[in-house]
């Protein structure tokens, strides 16, 4: 069965604010879906009863010297 997992990660439009997977996710396998930045997706062919685990996490960092970094939950 093909299964398709999708997910966002968080893009900057401020250069000085950098997002980055963190190194102990699981690499997608297709970044920017159809075109929509920030999100990516994992694939694969799974045979019955086959599971896979999918690690993701991000990094955002924000120079000191810039003062402090606000979020807005934007739900």
């Amino acid at each position: 069965m093909r299964v398709v997992i999708e997910d966002r990660l968080p893009v900057s439009t401020d250069a000085a604010l950098k997002i980055e997977q963190r190194p102990d996710s699981t690499p997608p396998t297709e970044r920017n879906v159809d075109d929509r930045s920030g999100v990516v997706a994992w694939a694969y062919n799974l045979a019955p009863g086959e599971t896979r685990q999918i690690s993701f996490g991000y990094r955002a960092t924000w120079p000191r010297w810039k003062g402090e970094f606000q979020s807005w939950d934007r739900r």
